[in-house]
């Protein structure tokens, strides 16, 4: 009787042995819930750090605005921890740049960050860091930009182009097409004026003074703003023809105008 139940239960056993080994044929442990869930399951969002920037000594938070130059570089740099701190839980992390909410430049990486640019244009610029721990989207940084020195005349012609016509101690007024008075033999400083649109845009400009009956060259000469002038004899009787052609940044316009001589009275 005893070996019929010692036999019974070795059965017993091996038939146990053979169930455990069909629900799992390689025999290693079963993986538990964590490691089900990916090596990031417990990545949580952590915190950012400062913002460094390479053209400044100050160091910048989330959520900050800076007044920059313009057409000074912007070179920055930050750093976002996930929690807990170990090899397996890294950030992953993308930023934009936008100037008045149009995209001008955007990137990714790991979990530092090290960008630049240089703003050209006045306006207000944002910078957006985002971050990624595990499957969490994290809180973002955001930094804000103020540019408000550049320059951003737009070089033009004016519509209200003249030359100032100085003899002795009077300076008389010439526009384009008119017709001016005087004497022979006297000398004119003819200055150009008002060339470009605005102030900010210093005007090139380049005079030509032809026979105004046979329209050959009597003189020219060339210069910037009204800074330099053209000497002009007044000896022909015929009188005179006078080009001013000027350049404000890529425009170039043509003023023409006209000085007769008459005898002395």
């Amino acid at each position: 009787m005893k070996k019929i139940s010692c036999l019974l239960l070795i059965n017993f056993f091996a038939i146990i042995s053979i169930f455990a080994q069909t629900e799992n044929p390689t025999g290693k442990q079963q993986s538990t819930a964590a490691s089900e869930q990916g090596p990031n399951a417990d990545c949580k969002c952590g915190k950012w750090s400062s913002i460094t920037v390479r053209e400044s000594p100050i160091v910048y938070q989330c959520g900050g605005t800076v007044e920059w130059k313009c057409k000074k570089p912007f070179s920055f740099s930050a750093n976002y921890q996930c929690v807990p701190t170990n090899p397996r839980c890294q950030a992953k992390t993308n930023w934009t740049i936008k100037k008045d909410g149009i995209l001008i430049k955007s990137g990714t990486s790991g979990s530092n960050i090290s960008d630049a640019f240089t703003p050209t244009e006045n306006g207000n610029y944002t910078i957006t860091l985002n971050a990624v721990c595990g499957s969490s989207k994290c809180e973002p940084c955001i930094m804000n930009m103020v540019v408000r020195d550049c320059d951003d005349a737009i070089c033009d012609c004016s519509n209200d182009m003249y030359v100032m016509a100085k003899m002795g101690g009077q300076n008389l007024k010439i526009r384009c097409g008119e017709t001016k008075d005087y004497k022979e033999g006297s000398t004119v400083v003819l200055v150009p004026e008002n060339i470009c649109s605005t102030p900010k845009c210093t005007g090139q400009w380049n005079m030509k003074v032809y026979n105004a009956q046979t329209g050959a060259l009597v003189s020219s000469g060339s210069g910037a703003g009204n800074s330099s002038s053209l000497s002009l004899l007044l000896s022909l009787v015929a009188g005179y023809r006078i080009e001013l052609t000027t350049s404000c940044g890529n425009k170039k316009c043509t003023c023409t105008f006209y000085i007769r001589t008459r005898y002395p009275s």
